[in-house]
């Protein structure tokens, strides 16, 4: 059906995901060790306050850096998989580290509300992907920008300034982009094609049903929300804005 495409999707956590007892444990790991790190944290800063740290932190990220965001371009949104890399020495902990500075330091107070607030907590995602990428808990990107594609000079250019390397084909070895132009005007288009299924699950209600946490693949309008599976698997599948104006240039980057 046609119609579930017009619908536009929103990001919305689920604060359950960030509050199993999985995670929870493993995030109270990483928590001791941010103390050893930041000894001056207080007793009462829990793994549950930290989760709420973690969710206000996404929250606010993709408000600046996603499809509508108003942060400059040149400053990307992290992965969503990093913030579920829970090891101790992972690029969840040293994410938090970072924040926690950038806290204690009086710094990302206003939820990028404030254009002063913009620029802390882009430089605040900067800063981030510097260390991760120094850490090799991330990669750099490597694009390859067929010749077809409008502007594809222009868009090399910009994918220069982002740091990212770009390859000459899209099978050469490390490429974790590809662009392709975007086909809004095609209505045969497979909705799968935008989505992968990162995670399965059972609702938590008397049905308890399946569902999953989809990945929508592409920049900058890339994020993870569940969905029913009825809602992927039958009628009105989930939904898709097909508009080309959520893109650069008219062009969608696909993100692993």
């Amino acid at each position: 059906s046609m119609s579930s495409l017009a619908k536009e999707r929103k990001f919305k956590i689920r604060a359950k995901d960030f509050e199993n007892a999985e995670y929870a444990r493993r995030l109270d790991v990483v928590l001791t060790k941010l103390r050893r790190f930041m000894p001056t944290l207080s007793p009462a800063f829990d793994v549950r306050a930290l989760t709420k740290q973690i969710i206000d932190v996404l929250t606010v990220e993709d408000r600046l850096l996603g499809a509508n965001g108003t942060c400059a371009r040149v400053v990307t949104r992290l992965p969503h998989r990093l913030w579920w890399d829970v090891a101790p020495g992972g690029a969840l902990f040293h994410a938090l580290k970072v924040y926690l500075e950038y806290k204690r330091d009086g710094k990302l107070r206003d939820g990028g509300v404030s254009e002063y607030g913009r620029h802390e907590f882009c430089e605040f995602i900067e800063r981030v992907r510097q260390e991760l990428l120094a850490l090799r808990l991330m990669k750099f990107v490597k694009i390859h920008i067929p010749d077809d594609v409008e502007d594809a000079e222009a868009l090399r250019r910009l994918a220069r300034e982002m740091h990212a390397v770009l390859a000459l084909t899209p099978n050469e070895e490390g490429v974790t982009h590809v662009l392709k132009s975007d086909d809004s005007d095609d209505k045969a288009a497979d909705e799968a094609a935008y989505w992968r299924i990162a995670q399965t699950g059972t609702a938590e209600t008397s049905s308890a049903k399946p569902e999953h946490r989809l990945h929508f693949w592409f920049y900058p309008d890339s994020y993870d929300t569940w969905y029913a599976d009825s809602s992927i698997t039958g009628k009105g599948k989930a939904p898709w804005p097909k508009s080309a104006s959520k893109f650069v240039s008219g062009e969608a980057v696909r993100t692993v």
